[in-house]
């Protein structure tokens, strides 16, 4: 039996990845698509797996529905959808991207799918709406354990620490979901590795082989996906690299070395001088990232990218960043299985503070204060405790025209509430507008 609507005697000729690696160029930032979810996962995913899986008007469940990546791909391919989170902000989050759309066949709601009592009623209700008695495809991106707590919940997945106890609560939501999935249909789990006590836990292995023993499946495939597009990423934070040269010099029994070049020793493990140098002149040409960057713009193609590289390039210049930096960070990982602080800089002034950049190539949007509240946890967590140091986050966003929409209102709205409730300086909102007959780009700090 055909499970898709694909023409399979063309195969070649389709834009379905069959391959075991998926190398994926960037994360698809088109329509409702916004990254402001720690863990939700590339959009690119659903979409190769749904069209694989499934044909028109047929039903997916998506039973840990986050920001709403997999209804929205179902949305363009005119799927119908069924999605469950135990998280109700983000289910009013993602009934406020839906709520001016056409597409009315998906039902979302609040729900813990490892729980019978509070998963079957709300099944049974989704399904009779969709004039259906079960769904044809199951995708699952639960939580990689304890890496990103999106709750306070203690049902929720993401509060268990303990290997054993996750796989066993996760069965639960696998068992609920696949009692309503069609027979010989497929499902389909998206999940990482986690690293806890100084190894890495294959989280997916471990969940694969529970699934093996418990339920009557058959393994169709393993995946595992790249993405090439990610940008330069900082692997060490400023406190980090000061404790990296303190363990040089400790390894070095605290020797001072007067000289212009140095080598590392294999045989003593120790940094030496040496008589032996290679000269570095430097890049011969200077890359002009504004050219770039305002052609993207003006041709309507991505160029968050290039803005990046360009406050980066001219941090110091920039009339919002000219203080003493002592350290930027690019891509900054908050630990892992989360996203990434675009830009990251620690400012080594009277009273040192760091200031987590929050960049997007679009207008500023109320839940963007969601990823950036996020980054101030970790940076409250992980960071200060190292490097005691004020925060004053920023975003750096395109111009908002007009003012006087409700939408933006809500926006400066949100800005309010994160500064009460936060004790740190307050939210520097940066708004930039290029212009594509004069070949400049204006940056511009809104008071609120």
């Amino acid at each position: 039996m055909k499970y898709n609507d694909l023409d399979i005697k063309n195969w070649k000729e389709l834009d379905i990845n069959v391959d075991s690696l998926w190398i994926i160029g960037e994360r698809d930032k088109s329509g409702k698509h916004a990254n402001v979810y720690h863990g939700n996962f590339i959009p690119q995913i659903p979409n190769q797996l749904i069209r694989r899986y499934t044909k028109e008007n047929e039903i997916v469940l998506d039973p840990f529905l986050g920001s709403g990546t997999t209804l929205f791909e179902c949305e363009k391919l005119n799927r119908k959808f069924i999605g469950f989170d135990i998280n109700a902000e983000i289910i009013e989050y993602v009934n406020s991207k839906m709520s001016l759309s056409n597409f009315n066949k998906f039902e979302i709601y609040e729900s813990d799918v490892t729980n019978e009592k509070s998963f079957i009623p709300l099944m049974e209700k989704s399904i009779k709406n969709l004039k259906a008695k079960k769904v044809q495809f199951v995708i699952m991106h639960p939580p990689y354990m304890d890496i990103v707590k999106f709750t306070n919940k203690k049902e929720d997945l993401s509060q268990i620490t303990n290997l054993s106890e996750f796989i066993k609560v996760f069965l639960k939501a696998v068992k609920n979901a696949i009692t309503y999935l069609e027979k010989n249909r497929y499902f389909a789990i998206v999940i990482g590795d986690v690293y806890k006590n100084s190894e890495v836990i294959p989280l997916g292995f471990y969940v694969l082989d529970a699934i093996k023993r418990n339920f009557k499946t058959k393994l169709k495939g393993i995946i595992v996906k790249n993405i090439e597009g990610n940008r330069g990423n900082t692997m060490i934070t400023i406190y980090e690299s000061e404790r990296l040269i303190k363990l040089i010099r400790d390894k070095n029994k605290r020797n001072v070395l007067n000289s212009i070049a140095y080598t590392f020793n294999e045989v003593t493990q120790q940094i030496e001088t040496t008589q032996n140098t290679l000269q570095y002149n430097g890049r011969k040409e200077t890359i002009k990232i504004l050219p770039r960057l305002i052609n993207k713009y003006c041709n309507g193609k991505q160029f968050e990218t290039h803005l990046q590289a360009y406050i980066i390039q001219n941090l110091e210049s920039l009339p919002f960043t000219n203080q003493p930096i002592e350290w930027i960070g690019n891509e900054v990982s908050c630990g892992v299985g989360m996203q990434r602080i675009d830009i990251m800089l620690s400012i080594n002034s009277q009273n040192r503070k760091v200031i987590p950049i929050e960049l997007k190539s679009v207008e500023a949007y109320p839940e963007i204060i969601i990823q950036l509240q996020r980054y101030i946890d970790w940076i409250e967590q992980y960071y200060l405790p190292n490097r005691p140091s004020d925060i004053e986050p920023m975003i750096i966003s395109r111009e908002i025209t007009d003012k006087t929409t409700q939408s933006y209102q809500d926006l400066i709205n949100g800005f309010n509430n994160f500064n009460a409730q936060n004790n740190i300086l307050k939210l520097r909102y940066v708004e930039f507008s290029i212009d594509c007959t004069q070949n400049t780009i204006i940056f511009n700090e809104i008071t609120y």
